[in-house]
């Protein structure tokens, strides 16, 4: 329970936080959230945060590509060296037994 509340020291604090552009879309865990807001879904505003989810997808997947290629590529690195060791190996192994 509280008692005394200094409502102007409160307003003042609070209304730096709360002021928002309400205009605007916001993106809200990858989704655009219009919550709140009476906008237009062919504004400027939503068109450009629908591109922005576009661009920031196609710039994922080709992070995952790149990734996925070096990973490959790594892994084929390491085979050929484990296949040259092995090969070492027997041969030393063929070379004690003679």
């Amino acid at each position: 329970m509280v008692l005394d509340v200094d409502l102007e020291l409160l307003v003042s604090r609070l209304t730096t936080v709360v002021r928002q552009n309400l205009s605007c879309p916001t993106i809200v865990q990858g989704t655009i959230s219009t919550a709140g807001r009476a906008t237009v879904l062919t504004a400027l505003e939503v068109l450009a945060a629908l591109q922005q989810l576009d661009a920031d997808k196609l710039r994922m997947q080709r992070d995952h590509k790149v990734s996925r290629r070096q990973r490959k590529a790594k892994v084929a690195a390491n085979k050929a060296k484990k296949a040259q060791r092995a090969a070492a190996q027997e041969r030393t192994k063929w070379s004690k037994i003679w």
